[in-house]
């Protein structure tokens, strides 16, 4: 991991200094041997992580400004900088820019009392190494850290003789903009501490290993624990989160520290138990190529040392440390780690599944807000894929207030929409996925619109229009035959399959007909349009998506509608509640058809959930608008499967992918 490095001088009194500063990767910016952060308006200092986030490389990235006053001194100064992989390089980026090369870039801007200013700028005359302690850095595999190479290489002090001349980095060719999002930060009000402390011995650690495990020993908390080669010891911090850990240990100098992450349990018996322990070695399966690792190699020091990764992050509930020679490990915190969002509510209810449900949806939302909104945190994902926030953003917006986060991400995906008006079912588009379905690209559009109706904010509407009407042609063009969309890439994703151990349904008749989903959906964006047009002002819009809306409709009832049984399609529940809500269903027939999802959801789902992700905030909203806010009661408190309620009986302190 290479650090850059430029000295300078300060010659008279100073009366500010800003810096402005982003990287190809991901950066952490020090000056004269401290390290930079914001100084809050009560005088503590955050520092932001994983900085500059995530954009499309190939448009833009975003540059970060901090005041650095406090930190210049007059005389010999030093700025200095660590870049790491982020997501510009290394395995998220899946060769995307092919095999870049990490850069950095900066202006420190300083003004003198006597009104002169000055520049320092990076250039060939800055210096670089990779002497610094981080020796690997990556956001699916983690981090390798080797103490004994620390030094205050950022102090003027330093000698940094054996340094080399940088090179200009010309990977990157879109615009340095203004970071407008909410930074990713510690979120120290969610630090977790481990309820359960299992060391064991037997297998090989960290793998899906069946085999038997012998538990030592098991402690409760936090207490100080001593380990030796050849045991293992897993902590459980009783949420699955999102971070890293913090630790403090004692040790020889040269110690290797191994610690892998993961958010649940072999299904392995415990030989030789001691009290209670969880019984399990650590489930990484789930992982697939994702290493999730930090390997730390202590300087050893008689009074212990500290520390924490800078260039990744994991999903975690369980962490499990193996060591190579004895070790006490005195302290250990898992440490949230996300963009610095506040909740803007709070929920409580006399129903402690409620409760937990609740309370699941939070983690699970605050772990997927880290730069972007992602679909996961743990795996070999963790992408801006669309069709998670087309259900999600407008029920997150009651509990966040992330409105910055998502007018960033709508610039993202914006930026990764191909030449032909097609929208990226990821963005930024680390996956190729221009599928020309309607329903995840729809999430440019509620996204929008979820900033107007929550917020009052028109200004994503405003940016956004061209680019959305320049879609909604390119899908008219490219999908519509007889005003009918043809094109659905995923269905509606996570149905309830019949069978547990199915991940989807086999069965034809729980499976919405994708022409249905297509169609409800972009006829749905037509009168989003029609709306996002007068507040543009570009009304002369208005009367094409106006006659558009009607013959979709009318096309989409006579080939699907069943007038006699109110039924749509093969009556999948999806297929009707979309109908419905989106406004499809011909004037009189609303109470038939609402009868039908019920009777559907009553006895061929016995009250639980019967729609995926399409259907399921309409569903839920529906009922209530209907008047069966007993059945969405029903629902939404089942203990069985597929239910919130079995995952939560189930151990889940987050909601699972499937159900």
């Amino acid at each position: 991991i290479p650090l850059f490095r430029k000295a300078f001088s300060v010659k008279g009194a100073m009366k500010s200094a800003k810096i402005y500063a982003s990287a190809l990767g991901v950066f952490d910016l020090f000056m004269n041997g401290s390290r930079v952060g914001q100084t809050e308006a009560d005088g503590t200092v955050r520092y932001d992580e994983l900085k500059p986030g995530w954009t499309d490389y190939r448009k833009e990235i975003n540059y970060m400004t901090y005041d650095v006053t406090s930190l210049v001194r007059e005389g010999s100064n030093v700025i200095g900088a660590q870049v790491s992989n982020g997501w510009w390089g290394g395995a998220i980026a899946h060769g995307v820019y092919g095999t870049p090369s990490l850069g950095f870039i900066a202006k420190l801007r300083i003004e003198y009392e006597d009104g002169r200013v000055e520049n320092v700028v990076t250039g060939t005359d800055w210096t670089c190494s990779t002497s610094g302690p981080v020796i690997y850095g990556d956001i699916y595999n983690g981090e390798t850290y080797d103490a004994r190479r620390e030094s205050n290489w950022s102090a003027p002090e330093y000698d940094a003789s054996a340094w080399i001349p940088c090179m200009e980095n010309t990977d990157f060719n879109g615009k340095i903009t203004a970071f407008t999002g909410q930074p990713v930060r510690i979120r120290e009000f969610l630090r977790r501490t481990p309820q359960t402390i299992t060391v064991y011995e037997g297998i090989q650690p960290g793998g899906t290993t069946y085999g038997t495990i012998h538990v030592v020993r098991s402690l409760e908390g936090t207490a100080p624990l001593s380990l030796k080669a050849g045991e293992t010891a897993l902590f459980d911090m009783g949420q699955n989160m999102v971070g890293w850990i913090r630790f403090t240990a004692r040790g020889a100098s040269g110690t290797k520290l191994r610690v892998k992450f993961g958010e649940m349990l072999n299904d392995n018996g415990a030989a030789e138990r001691a009290n209670d322990g969880p019984g399990g070695s650590l489930y990484t399966y789930n992982l697939r190529t994702a290493g999730a690792t930090l390997n730390y190699t202590m300087k050893g020091t008689e009074k212990g040392e500290t520390f924490q990764p800078s260039t990744t992050f994991f999903g975690f509930r369980y962490c499990e440390v193996t060591t190579s020679s004895d070790v006490e490990i005195t302290a250990l915190t898992g440490e949230v780690v996300g963009s610095d969002i506040e909740e803007s509510a709070t929920f409580l209810t006399s129903h402690r599944d409620v409760n937990q449900l609740y309370s699941n949806i939070l983690w699970g939302q605050r772990g997927n807000f880290l730069s972007i909104p992602t679909d996961c945190p743990q795996r070999d994902e963790r992408l801006g894929w669309l069709g998670d926030r087309a259900t999600g953003a407008y029920g997150e917006a009651f509990i966040f207030n992330n409105a910055q986060l998502y007018n960033k991400w709508l610039q993202d995906i914006e930026d990764s929409m191909s030449p032909e008006g097609s929208i990226s079912d990821v963005s930024p588009n680390y996956w190729t996925i221009y599928a020309d379905d309607v329903t995840w690209p729809s999430a440019f559009f509620y996204v929008a619109d979820m900033l107007y109706r929550q917020f009052g904010d028109d200004s994503a509407i405003r940016a956004h229009y061209p680019a959305m009407k320049r879609w909604m042609a390119h899908m008219e063009e490219a999908t519509m035959k007889d005003y009918i969309m043809t094109k659905d890439q995923y269905g509606d994703w996570c149905m309830p399959p019949e069978s547990q151990e199915l991940i989807h349904s086999k069965d034809p008749a729980r499976k919405t007909d994708g022409a249905i989903l297509s169609t409800t959906v972009y006829y749905d964006l037509l009168n989003k349009m029609i709306g996002f047009a007068r507040i543009c002002g570009q009304d002369a819009d208005i009367s094409g998506y106006e006659s558009l809306a009607a013959k979709i409709k009318a096309a989409y009832n006579a080939k699907f509608f069943n007038k006699e049984t109110a039924e749509y399609g093969n009556n999948t529940v999806t297929a009707n509640i979309l109908s419905l809500r989106l406004g499809l269903v011909p004037e009189g027939y609303e109470g038939k058809v609402f009868s039908n999802i019920v009777k559907k959801t009553e006895e061929d789902f016995n009250g639980h959930v019967s729609t995926g992700v399409l259907g399921i905030q309409h569903l839920m909203r529906g009922l209530t608008e209907y008047g069966r806010v007993d059945m969405a009661y029903k629902i939404l408190t089942n203990e069985t499967y597929p239910s919130w309620g079995y995952m939560i009986k189930n151990g889940a302190t987050t909601i699972w992918e499937l159900w």
